[in-house]
């Protein structure tokens, strides 16, 4: 039982490696249903071999670093939206597939006030 419970987080944890690698952040709700599912397993199961228990650490702590990086990149998008859209910087450029930018935000021919 022990073995195919860690077994089955150690498959859980890949999966949301690959999730959060390719920002398929829709598969986050199952995959936090599943983990929840397969620790319930873990704390039922017999204890597993320390070199086991030692592999799902490093891959819950890698997939760890990847969400808190997920996180801070959304914050980052959020706070830079809300200060083009406040007005507070200037216009939020991006670029199409094909490579041509386009402008959201401030005005082209803006006039800077200093103090």
């Amino acid at each position: 039982m022990a073995t195919s419970a860690a077994d089955k987080m150690r498959q859980i944890l890949e999966q949301e490696h690959v999730a959060l690698r390719g920002g398929q952040l829709a598969e986050m709700p199952r995959l936090i249903a599943a983990k929840e599912q397969a620790a319930k397993l873990l704390a039922s199961a017999p204890q597993i071999a320390p070199a086991e228990a030692e592999i799902l650490r490093n891959l819950a702590a890698r997939n760890a670093g990847l969400l808190t990086a997920v996180m801070s990149g959304m914050q980052a998008g959020l706070a830079r939206l809300n200060m083009v859209k406040n007005g507070t910087s200037a216009a939020l450029n991006t670029y199409d597939r094909h490579g041509v930018r386009h402008s959201f935000g401030a005005a082209g021919n803006s006039v800077e006030r200093r103090a």
